[in-house]
């Protein structure tokens, strides 16, 4: 089993160097779970299940026009299975 510090790694490797749709599909699990500074009713804060990541990105893309992307960290908490990693679009 990989740490969090090498999954948030690969993860942030991969956002930089690769189509952000790419971490999904190698990097998250089924049960994944994202959480955002806040929420909408049709973009809720909490977010669970792989599919419902796979729609926030396609609705994002969507409805924004982006010129780049970057990622920072992956900042390690102090359990083993807990990361954040820091996404920017503009």
């Amino acid at each position: 089993m990989s740490t969090a510090l090498e999954i948030g790694t690969q993860l942030v490797q991969k956002f930089n160097n690769e189509v952000g749709e790419a971490c999904v599909d190698a990097l998250y699990a089924d049960d994944v779970v994202s959480i955002e500074g806040q929420g909408t009713e049709e973009m809720p804060a909490r977010m669970e299940g792989v599919d419902a990541i796979r729609g926030k990105n396609k609705c994002w893309y969507a409805n924004n026009e982006v010129h780049s992307t970057s990622a920072t960290g992956p900042f390690v908490g102090h359990r083993d299975d807990q990361l954040l990693s820091v996404f920017i679009s503009m």
